[in-house]
């Protein structure tokens, strides 16, 4: 039989590395991904890609402060998607190079890692664990340590680690600034979003709890804290019954996704209306799926729209550092006289938003989205491929003659507006596109059209002919 091996006078360690994204060298970071990308079993034209596209990422990361422009030069940054995957390359080679190798490594019983978070238990002395990290201290200049350790349990992350029964015991570890920001049950959310937040919950309960009696006790304050952000009692009491009725050793396993066809997704915003566009959808989907790029039935996501504290604070705008150039007149020709003199619109209807023009055109650029005001701040929409003196041209003329082709001349008629009046702007220039552009711009115009509210009578444009994307 094997001998059990006492912990009894081990210590529960954890560490951290200070600093780690800040201080991850940027070309020794882009080095190191290209000897990783080099063991992969892809074409040597996608390996040279990404390794552009990381080095891109690494080496260009500017910022503004304080309206200046700064680029960082050491480090790679917090925010980007690839930060924690170079982080956690860099930590795998320094543990490979100087952890696994030190002389005192045999005295660590077991090493985990979370990117920068460590948690060992140390079978050696007090002495020696001070010698092991400043050991290792001193391998790499951009790598240090920070660590605390306790002989009875310890907390690391969101479980406390303790010893029970000459075992490793773990349970829920709470900060004691922890309070209950639980999503509110009455939350503008989709229903199916707010009855699985307690599942999640309660698995991950399960996870942590390595003792049953300390499960159910964890579990009955989190279902307090449900009870107090609103959830129904049957939906808590089905989550906790889901998560104690599962074998705990499974859920520790790593889920085993099969590689299977992409889904088609439907995504849209959470609105009052959400549930019924998604029924109209699957009601007439036998009719949609005539289109060739609809032949798969559709999942449905919701995304959230800003909140009400993202609505009220202060976001940076970048017009004061890069020159924005909205449409110019070209000084030649009869419709100069009517641009708009302006760098935003206020968006209709939108309670002061604002559209900032940079399309560097002028009177004679071709595949536009343009804009016409009249004097009582109504608003037309329209497209054209052709140059936009032209287009505004042609309006000038129906005006003129009278010929009623849309809402815009029969109230400019009706208002008894003067040609001069008129004033135009160019929203979007499509620039270089080799499909159908005249499609293109349509489907453009449509979305301007409908979100901007331009139709008669709120605006001035005439019924919607929608197109699909």
């Amino acid at each position: 039989m094997a001998q059990q091996i006492s912990i009894e006078h081990f210590f529960l360690v954890t560490a951290d590395v200070v600093a780690l994204y800040t201080n991850v060298p940027q070309l020794a970071a882009v080095t190191l991904v290209e000897s990783y990308l080099s063991k992969l079993d892809i074409t040597d034209r996608k390996s040279s890609m990404l390794k552009e596209m990381i080095s891109m990422v690494i080496n260009n990361n500017y910022f503004n402060f304080e309206n200046s422009i700064y680029l960082q030069t050491q480090g790679v940054a917090m925010g980007a998607t690839v930060a924690p995957t170079i982080a956690c390359l860099y930590m795998t080679q320094f543990e490979e190079l100087f952890v696994y190798t030190s002389l005192l490594f045999h005295q660590v019983i077991c090493w985990k890692r979370f990117v920068d978070d460590v948690f060992f238990v140390w079978g050696g002395s007090i002495e020696d664990l001070h010698k092991f990290i400043n050991d290792i201290n001193l391998k790499d200049p951009n790598i240090t340590f920070t660590y605390q350790y306790n002989q009875h349990q310890i907390s690391f992350l969101d479980i406390m680690i303790s010893k029970y029964n000459n075992q490793i015991s773990t349970s829920l570890y709470k900060k004691p600034s922890d309070r209950n920001s639980l999503l509110q049950y009455g939350s503008f959310h989709p229903r199916a979003l707010r009855n699985g937040i307690p599942v999640g919950q309660f698995l991950r309960l399960r996870r942590i709890c390595s003792n049953d009696e300390d499960f159910n006790k964890q579990a009955m304050e989190l279902y307090d804290k449900f009870k107090d952000r609103g959830y129904p009692g049957k939906v808590i009491r089905r989550a906790w019954k889901r998560a104690k009725n599962c074998h705990r050793p499974w859920l520790m396993l790593p889920s085993n996704r099969q590689q299977k066809e992409p889904d088609t997704v439907c995504v849209m915003p959470f609105t009052g209306s959400s549930n019924a566009i998604k029924h109209i959808i699957l009601k007439y989907w036998p009719i949609l799926q005539s289109h060739p790029s609809l032949s798969q039935r559709p999942k449905f996501a919701f995304s959230r729209g800003p909140n009400l504290g993202e609505k009220l604070k202060y976001k940076h705008s970048d017009t004061s550092i890069v020159q924005r150039s909205p449409h110019q007149p070209c000084g030649k020709c009869i419709v100069c006289n009517h641009v708009i003199n302006a760098a935003h619109l206020i968006i209709p209807f939108s309670r002061g938003r604002k559209f900032y023009l940079n399309t560097d055109t002028s009177c004679d650029s071709k595949g536009v989205i343009y804009y016409i005001r009249c004097p009582c701040h109504k608003v037309y929409i329209g497209q054209t491929t052709r140059k936009i003196k032209t287009r505004i041209i042609e309006h000038m003329s129906s005006i003129r003659t009278k010929r009623i082709t849309a809402p815009l001349v029969s109230h400019w008629l009706s208002e008894a507006h003067s040609l001069s009046d008129l004033q135009y702007t160019v929203l979007i220039h499509v620039k270089h596109f080799q499909g159908d552009l005249s499609r293109l711009l349509i489907q453009k115009e449509q979305r301007f059209i409908y979100n901007w509210r331009t139709l008669y009578p709120d605006g001035l444009n005439s019924e919607i002919e929608w197109l699909l994307v």
